[in-house]
């Protein structure tokens, strides 16, 4: 028989900055801390943290809620999750013709001009 998965839904609570990985030399990562819903809110238990790449990062920002879909155990021995954005529930901000859209709010928090801005006094 086929065992039963079933996902935990969560809440994105922090994403940490891009960091170099240290084990492979030129990948990069960042730090995904997510909140299970399901458990009692401050409990241990709740926080699951992820090292994810910047595309497994694309898409998610702080607050957001996704499923996380276990995926097995990696070579520690640790649980792997697939994960899955669920429905955007952003208030939607008016634009000039009040037609709705979403606020952008990319997962570094920075827009394209500010990390040129950035990379420029570097």
């Amino acid at each position: 028989m086929a065992k039963v998965v079933t996902p935990v839904t969560a809440r994105v609570e922090v994403i940490g900055k891009l960091k170099e990985s240290s084990y492979q030399p030129g990948q990069y990562y960042r730090s995904v801390l997510f909140l299970d819903l399901s458990q009692p809110e401050g409990a241990e238990s709740a926080k699951i943290w992820k090292s994810l790449s910047e595309s497994e990062c694309e898409g998610l920002v702080k607050g957001a809620v996704v499923q996380l879909v276990p995926a097995g155990k990696d070579k520690n021995g640790n649980d792997k999750h697939n994960i899955v954005l669920l429905e955007d529930d952003r208030p939607l901000t008016p634009t000039p013709n009040n037609t709705p859209v979403a606020p952008a709010s990319p997962a570094s928090g920075w827009t394209p001009e500010q990390k040129k801005a950035i990379a420029a006094r570097v």
